[in-house]
């Protein structure tokens, strides 16, 4: 094979499944006919409920789900995701968001704020735990079955991996962005998409 031989494999690609909760959700557009809106428009209120728990997991949803409707991160294309404005303006929202959703929990007792904000950054504002697997040259596979179940396949061995999403919302904005980055629409029909990167 080529990794044999010394010479570059090919990068990985991700066969993802896109959660049942989130099949009625309306299909993005392909890329190409992808604009940022100057104004994104207001998400609903629902997208914004109250942890279930004051677990890392269940916050690091509900803060993800909260920067989401507050700055219309899922009309956006992954390149415009990326502005260091951007990022500077969700961070800081993130801060007042989290001491917001410790309000709201019972007995949240002591948490790790960076063990909170930075996975819930990184579902909001890319794909969450994909990050690293796609950036591991040894990953030629990448299969996410459900938020807490990512396989991995490397040197023709599929295991799973030790990452997860928080939740259903976080898998379906990651599914979508790439999915919408590699020209794909996901339709309740055909909920789920094989795909190769298009930066190889």
């Amino acid at each position: 094979t080529a990794k044999e031989q010394g010479e570059p494999g090919p990068r990985p690609t991700a066969r993802m499944t896109l959660p049942m909760a989130a099949q009625t959700a309306a299909p993005p557009a392909p890329a190409a006919a992808r604009t940022p809106a100057a104004s994104p428009a207001p998400r609903v209120a629902t997208k914004t409920a109250r942890p279930r728990s004051a677990s890392t997991r269940d916050l690091v949803a509900a803060l993800g789900d909260r920067l989401e409707v507050e700055f219309g991160l899922r009309d956006l294309p992954l390149e415009d995701l990326a502005d260091d404005d951007l990022g500077r303006r969700a961070k800081s929202a993130a801060a007042s968001a989290l001491d917001a959703l410790l309000l709201e929990v019972k007995n949240p007792g002591d948490v790790d704020r960076d063990a909170v904000m930075r996975p819930a950054l990184d579902e909001a504002l890319g794909v969450g735990p994909l990050e690293g697997l796609l950036a591991d040259d040894t990953v030629t596979e990448i299969l996410v079955a459900r938020p807490d179940k990512i396989f991995v396949t490397k040197a023709g061995a599929r295991t799973e991996s030790n990452v997860a999403f928080s939740g259903d919302n976080a898998l379906r904005r990651a599914v979508e962005r790439l999915a919408a980055s590699s020209g794909y629409a996901l339709t309740p029909q055909t909920p789920f998409v094989d795909l190769r990167l298009r930066d190889g």
